[in-house]
């Protein structure tokens, strides 16, 4: 079970991933929240739960020309470190029709 303090946490995490997203258009450096990606690649890696809580958020809130980036890092690690997990839980949300 997620806590609300886990989903703030993950929030955040989405927050800094799409503020890393905008440094990387706008050529900024240093990056800020660099660090962003990786602390997304261990959590992904870490926990199924939070991983895919994590997925989810990102998903609702990325912009459309974004999809690519994020699918070639957080998901993509999502998938290779929690197949069945991965594929039950995106299955039940196509189905669903939530995630189209």
């Amino acid at each position: 079970m997620l806590t609300r303090a886990i989903l703030r946490a993950v929030t955040e995490l989405v927050d800094r991933l799409l503020a890393h997203y905008d440094d990387l258009l706008g050529h900024r450096y240093p990056r800020e929240h660099e660090d962003a990606w990786t602390d997304a690649a261990d959590l992904v890696r870490a926990d199924p739960e939070q991983g895919w809580a994590l997925i989810v958020e990102l998903v609702e809130r990325i912009p459309a020309a974004a999809i690519g980036y994020f699918a070639a890092g957080p998901l993509e690690d999502f998938i290779d470190f929690h197949p069945a997990f991965a594929a039950e839980h995106l299955e039940a949300r196509i189905s669903d029709q939530t995630i189209v």
